[in-house]
């Protein structure tokens, strides 16, 4: 009887999922084309998209979202956008590496001000920010030593004080080493006989 009634149940159901495709048929995935790209094409979709996200910019070409960002430090692109920055209005787009170096300093340290300002904050932690502090005013580094500079004359006293060096060095010069009365014997050999 248990296999009857598996039959049963395999028929109903067989019946049923006929149904529902019936009623209910598939999705469609269609394919759409991903766009060419040129750096002058992601320039004029994120005019044409004000607002946009990364992700989005990234999904409409077809990559994942750390595509964008290399895209978006790279010399070429920064050229091609270059023309247009003025249309822009997003700054994460827009801005230069510089400019986005500085302001993460400028965010690093309004942390770090905030966490300075906590009551439980770290001594390793305030010496750290004072440490960095200290650096980035150029102070507490040991300045190189400034070559003395040649006090300025003009070009007879320049010319005086290179023969004078000339001369120096003539003199420091040692005169070459001679050996007379050797142990050695000399033979001397008669050419003409």
């Amino acid at each position: 009887m248990n296999d009857q009634l598996l039959e049963a149940l395999t028929a109903l159901k067989a019946v049923k999922d006929a149904d529902a495709a019936k009623t209910n048929p598939p999705a469609l995935v269609v394919a759409l084309p991903v766009p060419t790209y040129t750096h002058e094409s992601l320039v004029n979709y994120i005019i044409e998209n004000p607002g946009t996200t990364p992700e989005l910019i990234s999904a409409h070409f077809g990559q994942p979202k750390r595509w964008f960002l290399t895209i978006l430090a790279t010399d070429s692109f920064q050229l091609a956008l270059d023309g247009k920055r003025h249309l822009i209005a997003d700054p994460t787009i827009t801005a230069t590496m510089e400019e986005r170096f500085r302001a993460l300093s400028l965010h690093s340290l309004d942390v770090l001000s905030r966490k300075l300002d906590s009551k439980e904050v770290s001594d390793l932690l305030v010496l750290k920010a004072s440490e960095i502090g200290v650096k980035a005013l150029g102070m507490g580094n040991v300045a190189p030593a400034v070559p003395a500079l040649a006090p300025a004359g003009n070009v007879d006293t320049l010319a005086e004080r290179l023969v004078a060096a000339l001369e120096k060095q003539r003199r420091n010069v040692r005169a070459p080493v001679t050996f007379e009365n050797s142990a050695q014997s000399v033979v001397e050999v008669d050419s003409g006989s």
